[in-house]
């Protein structure tokens, strides 16, 4: 019976997360056609500006000045390896899905995966991009339905721009992993407690 309540509990927050992305992320139905492609050129060369009208719920203050080099760095290094070792609560994961959906949602990188500690730990850090794809009225509004027929779990999914993301965990092997002819091209290690 214990469980039946908890499951119970946990729908209800679930529920709540997904209105409350929903209701942060409210459009301007006044806007004009013209107004919305002038607002996303125009943030799409600003990735902090990007992120701070997609994500108004994660970014509740401005970007630190070390926040702002990652981003840039995204935008100017096609291939690149980062380690970033920064404090917590200094919004390491939360910077890392929005500057990947940019990149997606931008058609910069078209397959992602995200490797943890374990499979069930990748699945749960891949479920917040899945929501921001679903749920998020801006991108919604701005990019269109991303939810695509076909493979749309916590552990895959693929938008219907065909940008693919996976979770695997520590131990899982991503050999021969592609997005039809794409190969990997973000691979993000977080929460990976061992060696």
């Amino acid at each position: 019976m214990s469980n039946l309540v908890n499951n119970r509990a946990a729908l209800r927050d679930w529920d709540a997360y997904i209105k409350s992305i929903k209701q942060s992320t409210e459009i301007d139905l006044f806007e004009t056609s013209k107004e919305a492609i002038d607002r996303k050129e125009r943030l799409e060369k600003d990735i902090a500006a990007w992120c701070k009208y997609y994500f108004p719920h994660y970014c509740k203050s401005d970007f630190a000045p070390f926040h702002r080099r990652y981003f840039k760095a995204l935008l100017k290094d096609q291939k690149m390896y980062v380690v970033r070792e920064w404090a917590r609560d200094h919004a390491k994961t939360a910077s890392t899905m929005m500057g990947v959906l940019f990149l997606a949602l931008t058609g910069r990188k078209k397959n992602a995966i995200l490797a943890s500690y374990n499979a069930t730990n990748a699945a749960d850090l891949l479920k917040p991009y899945r929501l921001e794809l679903e749920s998020n009225q801006r991108i919604l509004n701005d990019y269109g339905v991303q939810k695509s027929l076909g493979e749309w779990t916590d552990e895959k999914f693929v938008t219907k721009d065909g940008a693919c993301f996976r979770s695997i965990g520590s131990g899982q092997s991503p050999r021969g992993t592609r997005n039809q002819e794409q190969r990997p091209d973000i691979i993000i290690c977080d929460d990976i407690d061992e060696d």
